[in-house]
């Protein structure tokens, strides 16, 4: 009768097998953390690009001047594709304006880096970006090549980095920036492109820097005061 021994280095069988569970729980971790990573992502851009565009408080973001896009032939096409060309007057593809999205991704992962809507040579609609590895890193609209709607910025961390709004190519309502740390930087309200009203300053630890209000491009407070009074009456230059 020949005798099966186990050879002397061999770890035993249950050993293995706890090993062997530690390894696939692991890796289900791992997935399941990339799965919720690039779903986050997904969803976002999904809402970004069905919903946000479109409406703003019930309001079309867009122009009633915006052109009729119903028989116009929407591509999605690599931004390094090699009939794709960049000119003073617009985007171009085989030599005609171009209308649709550009993809441009990482070399090396082929995770999407950005995505530029464009209409007839014009940045039109959305644009959205991320860091490597498809983290959000901003997202931003556009009417026929000039900025509109809700424009927001993030950390690597996925923190806010900045928020502002755009009419017509101009600030329009509150801009807001944090520091890497989520403190509150920078707190400004806009008027077709001019400050107006609050104007807030801060320094990353919190403290007030400036705070002061405008009023028909004149500034009433003082640099780096936390009450605000009336010293000054200048008219300053938007």
């Amino acid at each position: 009768m020949v005798t099966r021994t186990q050879p002397q280095n061999s770890l035993p069988e249950s050993t293995i097998i706890t090993l062997l569970k530690k390894i696939l729980i692991s890796m289900a971790m791992v997935s399941m953390e990339r799965l919720v990573r690039y779903l986050s992502s997904f969803f976002i851009a999904f809402i970004f690009f069905q919903c946000s565009p479109k409406e703003e408080n019930g309001v079309s973001l867009f122009s009633k001047n915006s052109p009729d896009i119903s028989n116009e032939k929407m591509r999605n096409i690599s931004a390094d594709n090699a009939q794709i060309s960049f000119e003073n007057n617009g985007v171009f593809y085989q030599g005609k304006l171009f209308s649709g999205k550009l993809f441009r991704v990482d070399p090396q992962t082929q995770d999407t880096l950005k995505i530029e809507s464009y209409l007839k040579g014009n940045r039109h609609g959305n644009w959205i970006q991320y860091f490597p590895g498809h983290v959000l890193k901003e997202f931003r609209t556009f009417d026929q090549g000039k900025k509109i709607g809700a424009f927001v910025q993030y950390f690597p961390t996925g923190k806010k980095q900045q928020a502002y709004h755009f009419q017509n190519d101009e600030y329009q309502g509150v801009a807001s920036e944090w520091n890497e740390s989520g403190v509150l930087i920078r707190e400004m309200h806009y008027v077709a492109g001019h400050e107006e009203g609050s104007q807030k300053l801060f320094y990353d630890n919190g403290q007030v820097r400036a705070n002061y209000v405008m009023k028909n491009g004149r500034r009433f407070g003082l640099l780096g005061t936390k009450n605000c009074v009336n010293v000054s009456a200048a008219r300053l230059l938007n």
